[in-house]
């Protein structure tokens, strides 16, 4: 008697829908990629790269400085492109890439990269005054495209957001943001480079438990 076949073997029976246990009699082993589980993908993505701004401006007097690598790892745009975001993706699906003011063209260059098509921008508007070389930010934004045909859920969303001005992380997000996702576009739902755990959604990056390995903690 053979045994249903299961995902945590590769090698099934010569009939390609039972799994050998060794008790075959003379049934030849071999490989059926059709049998083992299709890679999980997500009909909605959120990129939040860890851009690279190289700055060295100061924090007051002392030696340490205030740009993004002082608070977690950053990258470059070629190394951030190497993550096959598109793979990872249905294939109708939506994407969130955030972005600043420094980083246009290298966001759009990312999201032609994965395969999928800009439509509009989305703004943060900030409640207090940020950092910056010339004019000070009190704004981020979003970039957002589509892949194939998926509409969104509601047509009434305006094209900017606010978030409170509560204590929060160097770079961390508004939860506006995820909620005015999670009505606009369906699930499931990846947050890529996120920072924290998030309800209802899969998450990948190096300070959380990431469902993609490329993104963990080494």
């Amino acid at each position: 008697m053979t045994h249903p076949a299961t995902i945590d073997e590769h090698y099934y029976c010569a009939d390609e829908f039972h799994r050998c246990d060794g008790g075959g009699a003379g049934e030849a082993l071999r490989y059926n990629p059709a049998l083992l589980p299709e890679p999980r993908k997500w009909r909605t993505i959120v990129v939040d790269p860890p851009w690279a701004y190289g700055d060295k401006l100061r924090m007051g007097s002392g030696p340490k400085h205030r740009g993004a690598d002082s608070h977690y790892v950053t990258a470059g745009l070629e190394d951030i492109a190497r993550y096959p975001v598109g793979e990872w993706a249905e294939h109708d699906a939506h994407l969130y890439v955030w972005t600043t003011n420094a980083f246009l063209s290298e966001s759009r260059a990312l999201i032609d990269g994965w395969g999928f098509e800009y439509k509009t921008m989305l703004t943060w508007v900030k409640s207090y005054i940020g950092m910056g070389h010339y004019f000070r930010g009190s704004t981020e934004h979003v970039m957002f495209a589509v892949r194939g045909k998926l509409p969104l859920l509601r047509r009434d969303l305006p094209t900017h957001f606010t978030g409170h001005n509560e204590a929060r992380r160097h770079s961390q997000k508004p939860q506006a943001f995820y909620d005015m996702v999670e009505t606009a576009s369906p699930s499931p739902y990846l947050d890529v480079f996120a920072r924290k755990q998030r309800m209802g959604w899969d998450v990948a990056g190096n300070e959380v438990y990431s469902v993609i390995p490329e993104l963990a903690a080494k």
